[in-house]
């Protein structure tokens, strides 16, 4: 860890898309330290560690479930421009009904 920069005394998480065994046994010597992979990746992890460490491999895999040009993303996001766009419209009947 100190080879990257890393301080052992803050908490690290690292973010790989395969974990050697021998990784994996050694890391566990480490309590500041957390490997995931995109099966155990977690919220909670993320935003615990003072350090995050991800390999090119793990930033191409949450670009293409996460990133911006992921279609679900986008049309997530339609789906609450148009409910949004609902809500907006009964509050605006709501207050011409009570004037």
């Amino acid at each position: 860890m100190k080879r990257w920069g890393l301080d052992p005394k803050e908490k690290a998480m690292f973010f790989m898309m395969d974990v050697a065994e021998n990784v994996i046994l050694s890391s566990r010597n480490i309590g500041t330290l957390r490997m995931l992979t995109p099966r155990t990746l977690n919220l909670f992890d993320v935003l615990d560690s003072d350090r995050l460490v991800l390999t090119p491999d793990s930033v191409d895999f949450l670009n293409a479930r996460y990133g911006v040009g992921n279609e679900e993303s986008e049309d997530d996001d339609e789906q609450e421009d148009d409910g949004e766009e609902e809500e907006g419209e009964g509050v605006d009947e709501g207050t011409d009904a009570g004037q």
